[in-house]
């Protein structure tokens, strides 16, 4: 049984629910930094007389931005949960405050234009927010130059609405908007499985010195700088050879020396400790695609097909 093998493999409900609250404050959180960003720039730009004759405005903007944000962990996918959602419930009331409060802000400020242009100015300020807000996340998983006509967009819109040009502003808002979104779905995606690899990554650390195993290489990307590549990590287990791990965003590969007659123990302990420890459930397969064999435990069920986040492993 030694070379190759694979499995699928999915989180339980309580590691689920720990990536989802993760992931939202993550996303609220930048939302409140991209606004704060816009709001401060607002300010700023706005003239003594403006900002005199809007004092409501200007003063409610200003005091959304004196607001103190929950910390959020990094990755704590065994955090409290209970905890998380309230942190996700405080960023939503501050992220909806300050939506309103810079819409309010923007609209003042922008009075002496006409229908069209408020509309235009707002959807400006709503590219600009959701730019500022998704930038460092795009630069994580765009090359600069993937990202520079988005960069270009804010400014260049600005420029045609104070020439009042509004029929060239509009299809260059809502093509910059159309791309942002599709641009930002696409990393939020990879970054969340590139966060779930993290976690089984830490999973696979602790259980292989758990289990008396040495780390002889890595942890380390394959291609230095490059996110999407692939995390490679190699332990000896001193006695029975080495075992290579491989993790891609969208599979897991092991290669592994152990023999016949010791590998479906290593390889079930392996797994017991992922699931028991960490909610990682796992099946390992022959690169055939035979099972393991493996004993099934009082009352324990199949795991779906289909069951969450899906990967191979080979090991």
């Amino acid at each position: 049984m030694s070379g190759y093998k694979r499995s699928g493999y999915r989180l339980r409900e309580q590691q689920r629910a720990v990536s989802q609250a993760i992931r939202g404050c993550r996303r609220l959180r930048a939302e409140v930094a991209g606004r704060r960003e816009q709001i401060t720039a607002l300010l700023a730009g706005a003239s003594a007389g403006l900002r005199a004759t809007f004092a409501g405005e200007v003063a409610r903007a200003e005091r959304w931005l004196e607001q103190d944000l929950p910390e959020v962990p990094a990755l704590e996918w065994n955090g409290d949960l209970a905890m998380l959602r309230a942190d996700q419930a405080i960023l939503e009331e501050i992220a909806a405050a300050g939506r309103q409060a810079q819409g309010v802000l923007n609209a003042a400020l922008t009075r002496q234009a006409g229908q069209l242009g408020q509309q235009l100015a707002g959807q400006l300020a709503e590219l600009e927010s959701r730019y500022a807000a998704g930038r460092p996340l795009l630069a994580l998983w765009f090359p600069p130059e993937q990202l520079q006509g988005l960069a270009d967009a804010g400014p260049r819109a600005r420029q045609l609405l104070e020439a009042e040009r509004y029929t060239e502003a509009q299809p260059l808002l809502e093509q910059a908007a159309a791309e942002l979104e599709k641009k930002a779905g696409w990393a939020e995606e990879q970054e969340d499985r590139h966060q779930k690899r993290l976690y089984l990554l830490k999973a696979l650390r602790q259980v292989c010195a758990e289990m008396g195993f040495r780390e002889v290489a890595g942890p380390a990307l394959e291609r230095e700088g490059d996110r999407g590549s692939r995390l490679l990590l190699t332990v000896d287990t001193l006695d029975r050879g080495r075992i290579s791990f491989s993790l891609a965003l969208d599979q897991i590969s092991t290669f592994s020396e152990i023999a016949d007659d010791r590998c479906f123990e290593e390889f079930g302990q392996l797994s017991q400790y992922l699931d028991e420890e960490f909610g990682i459930q796992t099946e390992f397969r022959l690169v055939e695609g035979e099972p393991l064999p493996r004993l099934r435990q009082k009352g324990e069920l199949d795991l779906p097909a289909d069951a969450g986040l899906r990967a191979e492993m080979g090991g």
